[in-house]
């Protein structure tokens, strides 16, 4: 225990300094249980330059394109309906584990939205954004509506962002080749053409990615992306890389993608040193296959909420606990008038037997 102390000591001020800048917020939230509702609407995100002529011969004007935030990509659209499908396939000693999943995106003029992600193991998350209000629900058919504290934010990025870790894997491994001008659902595209690079190089460098939301999710995307970055750097062999992009040429949002890719990461040596079964291939081979479609792009789209039960009580604080907080800190305390709780009776007037 008296190594743990300094561990976890240590631990917290990583994770504090993580997001500095949004530490007094943080723990004002978790002592206040704050709530810090935002009206989609009202967010203002500033819309990167995007030369659509430079596409895809200038590598960092598309990945503007390909690194886009779903918030950014609401703005340009207006409103739109996404699917997608998402495939994740583990290789190792001719044995495979697979991963699917599909993701749906609806978003209106009025920046109301739904996302819902359902993979093969049954388990379902959807989330309503509607005037204001936050409904969701998870392997579970009772939506409830539930305090916004950027959990709606998060959870769209989080349903649009299966290309962009596509690239980020394969960076430096991949060639863009222009398709030409097409048409897609009736607007004019740029077909960009995904190709594997043999001669190419991983960059050490990670790219900066910025986290449009509160603290609690900026450090969860935080890791979730310092995870990724590690993992990029382990790959040994990019073994192929194919796809296809259709770029709208209006919003310079992509409106489709088909994307499959596979690489290989040497096996952890102490996986090695314990596995009772002898591990013939030293390398785990993943493929990574994807695909998009965004439909209705500027038409009417709207988004009425479902039945639901309201929010989950909050259970205060416990009074005791709060001697163990910092001096001058503010706690959310029940309204003034609130009924205490019932005092326990004394164990010989208790009914029952224990």
């Amino acid at each position: 225990m008296k190594g743990l102390i300094p561990l976890l000591g240590l631990m917290t001020l990583v994770l504090f300094a993580a997001c500095d800048s949004g530490g007094d917020e943080a723990r004002e939230r978790v002592t206040q249980k704050k709530d810090i509702t935002e009206t989609v609407a009202e967010r203002k995100t500033e819309l990167q330059a995007i030369d659509m002529a430079k596409v895809p011969s200038d590598s960092g004007e598309l990945q503007k394109i390909i690194l886009m935030s779903a918030e950014e990509m609401a703005q340009r659209m207006g409103s739109g309906r996404m699917k997608a499908k998402l495939s994740f396939t583990i290789t190792r000693d001719d044995e495979d584990v697979q991963l699917d999943e599909e993701q749906e995106y609806d978003q209106a003029k009025n920046g109301d939205f739904r996302v819902a992600m359902l993979n093969d193991k049954a388990k379902t998350y959807e989330l309503y954004w509607v005037d204001g209000k936050q409904i969701n629900r998870s392997s579970s058919p009772k939506f409830r509506m539930s305090t916004s504290t950027g959990k709606h934010l998060f959870w769209r990025e989080k349903m649009t962002n299966s290309l962009s870790r596509f690239y980020k894997y394969f960076r430096g491994h991949l060639t863009f080749t222009d398709g030409g001008v097409s048409t897609y659902e009736g607007r004019k595209v740029r077909r960009v053409i995904l190709g594997l690079n043999p001669a190419g190089k991983t960059p050490e460098k990670d790219i900066e990615v910025t986290f449009n939301y509160p603290s609690q999710y900026r450090l969860s995307s935080f890791t979730s992306e310092r995870l990724l970055n590690r993992q990029r750097k382990k790959i040994t062999d990019f073994v192929s890389a194919e796809g296809e992009l259709l770029i709208d040429l209006e919003t310079a949002v992509i409106l489709k993608y088909d994307f499959q890719g596979q690489y290989r990461v040497p096996v952890n040596k102490k996986f090695v040193e314990n596995s009772e079964k002898e591990v013939s291939e030293k390398s785990v081979q993943f493929t990574y296959h994807g695909t998009m479609q965004v439909t209705d792009v500027g038409k009417t789209v709207e988004i009425k909420a479902p039945p639901y039960d309201p929010p989950m009580k909050r259970n205060k604080p416990d009074p005791k606990a709060l001697d163990h907080l910092p001096k001058g800190s503010k706690v959310h305390l029940p309204p003034p008038g609130t009924p205490k709780k019932a005092e326990p009776l004394p164990q010989d007037q208790r009914t029952g037997t224990r």
